[in-house]
């Protein structure tokens, strides 16, 4: 059975009728089988990609790259030309959920004064104890840098260190929202987010919702037609708002 493929492929790349993208050395890409690829050349990556799993690709100077839940794969791509597009090989039986990530891009510039983005997919901040609106105190949130104008769309994120009793909150927010002094972001209903402590919050209501996540785990925030979903680690959570 052949493999299901994910990756980018040369903009200019025909994928209409045959697979000749390949033999050119148009597409670089990852698979069900746990092996990437390159034109006719194939390594193995580490990991096998299985249903519910999250594909990134990162490309930094012609450095191209995946992550499989948040985890590096082994194989490293250098050279790698733009313009490139999304591209999947679904395979027979297979689909693929497309998601853009352009938001988990930190912005340095709106954020608390507390936060640290110590890479452009990656933020560190200092711990606080949970006070009485059930956050910790202000200055310790940030925004991506790339506003959603249109949906559907999805992105995901890897809790990589969070100190036990500390809660921690992912979701969606308002292109206006202000995230560097205070948390009127979130009494004005500008934001939408799950937390570490299995509660989901807007304004000032915490539902209870999904279930904790910890230091390893992957929450994805899915946005289609008005309704703000969310899972973890593949699993869907269900509807949180609408």
């Amino acid at each position: 059975k052949a493999a299901a493929l994910v990756g980018v492929a040369r903009s200019d790349a025909d994928v209409s009728g045959d697979e000749s993208h390949a033999a050119h050395q148009s597409s670089w890409v990852c698979g069900t089988d746990g092996r990437s690829r390159h034109g006719q050349a194939i390594w193995n990556c580490g990991h096998a990609v299985r249903p519910g799993d999250v594909v990134g690709v990162r490309w930094d100077e012609g450095a191209l790259t995946f992550t499989i839940n948040g985890e590096l794969s082994a194989v490293e791509f250098t050279g790698v030309p733009l313009p490139l597009r999304a591209y999947a090989h679904c395979g027979e039986g297979a689909s693929w959920e497309l998601s853009a990530c352009p938001c988990l891009v930190w912005d340095a510039g709106r954020c608390g004064r507390c936060v640290q983005v110590v890479a452009r997919d990656r933020v560190a901040t200092s711990a606080t104890p949970v006070n009485e609106t059930g956050f910790g105190d202000p200055g310790h949130e940030v925004l991506g840098r790339v506003a959603f104008a249109e949906g559907p769309f999805a992105i995901a994120a890897r809790l990589l260190r969070n100190p036990s009793g500390v809660l921690t909150v992912i979701g969606v927010a308002r292109a206006a929202a202000d995230v560097t002094d205070d948390e009127s972001h979130v009494t004005d209903g500008s934001s939408w987010t799950f937390g570490s402590d299995c509660r989901r919050r807007y304004r000032t209501m915490f539902m209870d919702y999904g279930r904790p996540f910890a230091e390893g785990d992957v929450v994805g925030v899915h946005w289609a037609a008005g309704e703000v979903r969310f899972s973890l680690n593949g699993d869907d959570l269900g509807v949180a708002f609408s």
